[in-house]
């Protein structure tokens, strides 16, 4: 080999190595930016990652924007499930039960007023329901925007209009509904999004959807049954003309 082609061989050898550094270089920030939207999926010191993505991490936490993937960065989700004076004052006859949406939820405005000093309240307390019907409100509205795209996703692929059970809505629109309905109630002074994984917000727009899909469902099964009706109305009528010409 003469060293022409060792000078040729070798500067072809440099130019694959920047190229490649460059693509690392950029997946590498590719990966800041995905660390830096999914930062309360990391833990905030990990070992297992480099002090840089480590730091992306924390400047993530502290300065970041909150988004539909990452909706963790409203806050601290501090509140459970079920809060104590919840279970306290559910009163169960059936093991294993469960109190219902509107007793967790009465429950959850009563911790909120605590919290402002409002004490002395029960919780189905006429402020706290007062308190509750404002909610009520305010995911119906949210859920009404969710409604258009669930139609608007089923008419781009040709399918029935006719509203799903909760459980059939991907995970992605309610977990984007969810984080609005969030953000919408705190401009309201109910900081939903303290609950921890979104339980509140969830249940709000859970129990608006059940009504309305019930009611959609059941407006559409009619409407199939007036069309069968009709159908068959017309077959036997042409069927009797028929007859009375023969």
């Amino acid at each position: 080999m003469n060293n022409q082609t060792a000078l040729f061989r070798i500067t072809k050898l440099e130019k694959e190595i920047n190229s490649l550094n460059e693509k690392f270089d950029h997946q590498n920030v590719l990966f800041k930016d995905l660390i830096r939207l999914l930062a309360p999926s990391f833990s905030s010191a990990d070992n297992t990652i480099n002090n840089e993505l480590v730091e992306a991490s924390t400047q993530a936490r502290e300065n970041g924007t909150a988004n539909p993937l990452n909706p963790d960065l409203l806050g601290k989700r501090d509140i459970p499930k079920v809060l104590e004076e919840v279970t306290k004052a559910f009163d169960s006859t059936y093991p294993n039960s469960y109190p219902g949406p509107l007793l967790r939820l009465l429950g959850l405005i009563n911790h909120f007023n605590k919290e402002r000093d409002v004490t002395g309240l029960r919780i189905d307390d006429e402020r706290n329901k007062q308190e509750y019907r404002i909610l009520k409100t305010v995911a119906r509205k949210i859920h009404d925007d969710m409604v258009d795209e669930i139609y608007k996703e089923l008419k781009s692929k040709n399918k029935s209009v006719v509203l799903p059970v909760w459980s059939k809505v991907s995970s992605e629109i309610t977990s984007r509904y969810c984080y609005k309905l969030e953000k919408a109630a705190a401009q309201h002074g109910f900081p939903l999004s303290r609950c921890q994984d979104s339980w509140a917000a969830r249940l709000l727009l859970s129990e608006t959807h059940k009504h309305r899909s019930n009611r959609s469902r059941n407006e559409a099964a009619v409407n199939n049954k007036d069309t069968g009706s009709s159908g068959s109305s017309f077959f036997f009528i042409v069927t009797c003309k028929s007859m009375l010409k023969l």
